[in-house]
């Protein structure tokens, strides 16, 4: 069990992730996901957290996609605590 010790430590301190410290696709994702969550629309969205993140991660490493990923955040952003303008962003 002990040799097992830190890494059940870096789980825990991965897991503990200060919110201010997330990535910003940490940080959209999330806020998609709670808004899909919570929106009971006539046609419910679904948005899986994980996929979300990694997605977005991949479409920041390319150059040729990156400005649709500022595009989107932006959208988010300007969408604050309105969760239809959240999901309706492109």
């Amino acid at each position: 069990m002990r040799r097992f010790a830190p890494l059940l430590l870096l789980v825990v301190i991965v897991s503990c992730k200060d919110a201010s410290k997330r990535t910003r696709c940490e940080r959209v994702c999330a806020r998609e996901a709670d808004c899909a969550a919570s929106t009971h629309a006539e046609k419910p969205v679904e948005v899986d957290y994980g996929e979300c993140v990694d997605m977005c991660n991949k479409l920041e490493r390319d150059p040729a996609l990156v400005k649709g990923i500022d595009e989107h955040v932006a959208c988010v952003d300007r969408a604050g605590d309105s969760c239809p303008a959240v999901l309706d962003c492109p």
